[in-house]
């Protein structure tokens, strides 16, 4: 990988940045049961290609990986008898990171942002974000998985205030990312990217949805609006009905107990009700209607008729 730094000095905050992004691939061959090698290959903005690994074995995968329209795309299609292609990532060139200043921004649940960029050798106190991958190279200990709770949008931001380098993807297909940020502590620089897990068998082929690697002006705010100028038109959002915005909560009514017992029968429902108003509720939620009682006999879900 060292292909990828041997440029001088790093882009500051990626205002600049001109470099390339390096690709990293994992192939296995189960029916063989053979050692393979994970390839890497750095790719220039102007399309130059360098692989490593590739020359001495000679496999039947061909990648096609470049920059079109701002982005980074491209197809994978594997016509190696035997081999599945698992894993394809893409990762940025060193960006510089100053102490105090640069901020690291994650859609993790509802936002996360990291400012406490560890120091060589030492282990951070209190909750965990870093673990040591190599001497001196810091992993981020929860890699996020979008999408999901912990990988809730398609980007993310590294910022000082002024400016800023993004990282994010226009993939309306929504297909499975991880995050990955690296920090190298000595030199004080971190690589963003992602991590395309796939399952990619002989004669199948993957496309590999667009990716952006940009610097830009502004705070973090600037590349929030640039990631929801894309969302927005064509993602519609569920419109939240008002009784569920203004609800001031629910009441949990479970019908039958694991046990058998019966604590709302249908005959009660109108009771049920009125205990909720008398406690100014007006949802109910429902549990144990099902022949099983309350989480039991799943996935018999009939409703019971002795209710």
């Amino acid at each position: 990988e060292g292909a990828a730094g041997c440029r001088g000095d790093p882009p500051l905050m990626g205002i600049d940045f001109r470099g390339k992004v390096m690709l990293i691939m994992s192939v296995v061959m189960p029916m063989l049961a053979v050692a393979t090698p994970t390839w890497r290959m750095a790719v220039e903005k102007d399309g130059t290609t360098n692989w490593v690994g590739a020359a001495e074995n000679r496999w039947a995968i061909d990648v096609r990986f470049g920059e079109d329209a701002g982005g980074w795309s491209g197809r994978i299609v594997n016509r190696e008898p035997g081999a599945v292609v698992l894993d394809f990532e893409v990762m940025s060139d060193p960006l510089a990171v100053e102490d105090g200043k640069s901020a690291f921004y994650l859609p993790f649940v509802y936002g996360w942002r990291i400012r406490n960029w560890p120091k060589t050798g030492v282990k951070l106190s209190g909750r965990k974000v870093w673990d040591v991958e190599k001497e001196g190279v810091f992993e981020l200990t929860k890699r996020l998985k979008y999408p999901g709770k912990f990988g809730t949008m398609q980007w993310c931001t590294l910022n000082d205030g002024v400016r800023g380098f993004y990282l994010g993807s226009d993939d309306t297909k929504c297909v499975a990312k991880d995050f990955r940020v690296a920090y190298d502590s000595w030199a004080k620089v971190v690589r963003l990217g992602f991590d395309l897990p796939m399952f990619v068998p002989e004669g199948v082929a993957f496309d590999v949805p667009r990716l952006f690697f940009d610097g830009y002006e502004g705070d973090w705010k600037a590349a929030a609006k640039r990631y929801r100028a894309w969302w927005d038109p064509c993602r519609k959002v569920v419109r939240i009905p008002d009784r569920v915005k203004d609800t001031v909560g629910s009441m949990m009514a479970i019908l039958k107990q694991q046990n058998g017992e019966f604590v709302w029968p249908y005959r009660d429902f109108e009771s049920m009700g009125d205990a909720a108003l008398a406690h100014g509720l007006h949802n109910i939620e429902m549990h144990g209607w099902g022949i099983g009682g309350h989480d039991r006999l799943y996935p018999e879900y009939d409703p019971d008729p002795s209710m």
